[in-house]
């Protein structure tokens, strides 16, 4: 699965997820509220009911005589002949039924009954629920019912009466229940038009991000090219100074990315250490070919000279700002010596950048194997044999470690290969970054 697929999954799996959550915090609010005004509604209704028709004197005592019986029900028949009101009853402070819908109920007392004892201490006391169909028998066919228990007060602050009503409520529910699917039914067509609005605004971003990315990696390419067409312009102007020295760069760089390899170096160490084997010898630009192409040894002043070589690389290079400072000290770097006795510097040990040791010895490993005109070309048995002497003076015994390891192969894969004239064929498959 790529990216966007992945991206726009998962954002339609959250945005669904938030759509529900505030889809029921919404739905049960309104809910919660629908059904709080409408308590407040019957509430309001019934007191204002009983205040016109009715007297704190009409609830002193039980209707137990049927004219009494029947003059309070004409007084309440505005309420009770709505459909919606199922049952009636009335009790006096003491908890009495002093009039019911159920005559024979009349000046009973409930022993256990929470709901009336909250009602009245003053609290209104509201209930909806569903009833069962053997409850709706006698309920005239409602399912939902408000059971209520209604504080009444005559002009003091003390609970004078209690009005318990049973109010069918199924209009109020159908209500919500519409009210509901047409909550969910906004909140996921919102929601759907946000994720539609994202994902176009994504498509687009990614869409110019990935026209970008295209953009720099054909400029990243061309700048590598042309950073790759410098080095090589670079090693074939030291090769050209130097014909005894012809690929000796290329094959320097190689034997230092096999030792970078084989001693775990990071990419981008390693990387740097390839570039700077390229380069190493770029400083002999500088030197007169008098000195650089003389056939035989040099003299300690023709020798001072070459010395600098390293300098004059490391100069050039940094002059140009576009290697790194310590790809450049592997250049200044790469003829010091393990003991502190090399130049131009006189560094030792660790204050010699790695990258610089293992190109002194491939350095070296090259020279002794290639010929030149006032010696032969040295058998990788007697080149071993003069690393095993230098470990630990000249050279990082860690490094000579490593090339012990591996020169069977550095045998077969760069010299078999220089044979074949593949010299240039190493630059032009080196990338600017480590893959």
């Amino acid at each position: 699965m790529d990216l966007r697929r992945l991206f726009l999954t998962r954002s339609l799996l959250c945005l669904l997820f938030f759509a529900f959550v505030l889809g029921l915090y919404v739905t049960f609010s309104l809910k919660r509220d629908m059904l709080e005004n409408h308590t407040e509604t019957i509430v309001a209704f019934v007191r204002n009911a009983i205040h016109h028709h009715l007297s704190a004197k009409d609830f002193e005592a039980p209707k137990l005589k049927t004219e009494d019986y029947e003059s309070f029900e004409l007084a309440i028949r505005d309420i009770s002949e709505i459909p919606q009101f199922l049952r009636i009853k009335f009790y006096d402070r003491h908890g009495r039924i002093i009039w019911s819908d159920e005559q024979e109920l009349v000046g009973d007392r409930f022993t256990a009954n929470r709901d009336l004892d909250r009602a009245l201490n003053g609290e209104v006391v509201a209930q909806y629920s569903r009833l069962s169909k053997k409850e709706n028998i006698y309920e005239k066919g409602f399912n939902y019912v408000l059971e209520a228990y209604i504080p009444l007060y005559f002009g003091d602050s003390e609970v004078f009466a209690v009005a318990e009503v049973y109010y069918g409520v199924d209009g109020l529910f159908e209500r919500i229940a519409r009210t509901r699917v047409a909550v969910w039914i906004i909140t996921l067509a919102s929601f759907l038009a946000l994720y539609l609005l994202l994902s176009k605004i994504f498509f687009n971003a990614s869409s110019l991000i990935i026209k970008q990315k295209e953009d720099l990696e054909r400029t990243n390419l061309a700048l590598e090219k042309t950073y790759l067409g410098t080095i090589k312009a670079l090693v074939s102007a030291v090769d050209a100074k130097d014909h005894y020295t012809k690929g000796h760069s290329v094959r320097v760089a190689q034997i230092s990315l096999l030792l970078a390899e084989s001693l775990l170096v990071d990419d981008k160490t390693r990387f740097e250490i390839q570039q700077a084997a390229l380069l190493h010898d770029v400083g002999k630009i500088g030197i007169d070919d008098v000195i650089l192409k003389k056939p035989g040894r040099l003299s300690p002043e023709e020798w001072e000279i070459m010395k600098k070589h390293p300098v004059i690389g490391a100069t050039i290079l940094e002059e140009a700002e576009t290697l790194s400072k310590d790809l450049i000290n592997m250049i200044r770097s790469h003829h010091e010596r393990f003991d502190g006795n090399g130049y131009p510097d006189g560094l030792m040990k660790d204050q010699i950048p790695l990258g610089a040791r293992i190109i002194a010895v491939a350095d070296a490993y090259d020279a002794m194997r290639s010929e030149r005109p006032y010696r032969m070309a040295k058998t990788p048995e007697e080149i071993l044999s003069e690393f095993e002497d230098a470990s630990g003076t000249q050279f990082d015994p860690m490094v000579v470690e490593a090339l012990f390891g591996i020169a069977d192969q550095i045998e077969k894969v760069i010299y078999a290969a220089s044979k074949n004239n593949m010299t240039h064929q190493f630059i032009a498959t080196t990338r600017l970054s480590a893959e």
